[in-house]
């Protein structure tokens, strides 16, 4: 099986087609973890797993850590039975400024401490605050997935406190060194659908969709001259040891 460990399913780019988006996924041996980050899109992603292609994460993120965080707390707590990972969470300093930090910092410790407390993975959205994060993770006990992560200088570091790695569907010098550089048993690999995807023939950016997480195994499959199905069997490996699937 192939994981798309990180994508989001409940997106509006999917409202139309998300059961055959979700067909193409298990047509191509793809199992997809699905990422609500408010109350709304949580509980449009728990609609949707189904337990078997598809498996729910919910989190409050940096985009939306003005929401009531004890709702939201509540709401995980009503439903963490049927998670397989707490997420999207985060910090982000790329759209955001200084002043807004404190508040994204008091609901992500927040997140993971929950994630502690049930056993739980998170998976964390770091942009413009990869050392923020990796500060602030040694004081949680779970599992660490950092979301959509080409900080190649910043890589040893988080594997080095266990994190693992999680590479989109963009080609990039940097994805390139992690891969060379990494340890595979610490890589996953995500589409962010429907981001983070180029049309083949026109270059310009098209919708991704989870049967797109081949390009990163068979980029890995190709870096380090391992066999596809090699890649294949860690990764899974990898995503069980991660998330409730």
């Amino acid at each position: 099986m192939l994981v798309d460990a990180h994508c989001h399913l409940e997106h509006k780019m999917f409202e139309k087609d998300v059961s055959e988006v979700i067909s193409r996924a298990k047509e191509n041996n793809v199992i997809c973890i699905s990422y609500g980050n408010n109350m709304e899109s949580n509980k449009r992603t728990l609609a949707l797993a189904d337990g078997k292609t598809v498996f729910a994460a919910c989190g409050l993120d940096a985009f939306n850590s003005k929401q009531n965080l004890e709702d939201n707390l509540e709401f995980l707590e009503e439903n963490k039975a049927r998670l397989a990972a707490i997420g999207e969470i985060g910090l982000d300093q790329h759209y955001f400024g200084e002043k807004e930090l404190s508040k994204q910092i008091e609901v992500l410790e927040a997140m993971l401490g929950f994630a502690e407390k049930n056993s739980l993975a998170a998976v964390i959205h770091t942009r413009k605050a990869e050392e923020k994060v990796l500060e602030l993770l040694p004081s949680y006990n779970c599992t660490k997935v950092l979301h959509f992560f080409l900080e190649k200088k910043l890589a040893p570091k988080a594997t080095g406190q266990g994190c693992f790695l999680s590479l989109p569907t963009i080609k990039s010098k940097d994805r390139t060194t992690i891969i060379k550089n990494g340890q595979l048993e610490f890589i996953l690999a995500e589409t962010d659908a429907p981001y983070a995807w180029k049309d083949e023939k026109t270059g310009k950016p098209a919708r991704n969709e989870p049967k797109n997480v081949k390009e990163v195994y068979g980029e890995i499959s190709a870096l380090l001259g391992k066999p596809f199905k090699e890649v294949e069997a860690q990764l899974y490996d990898n995503a069980k040891r991660v998330f409730r699937i």
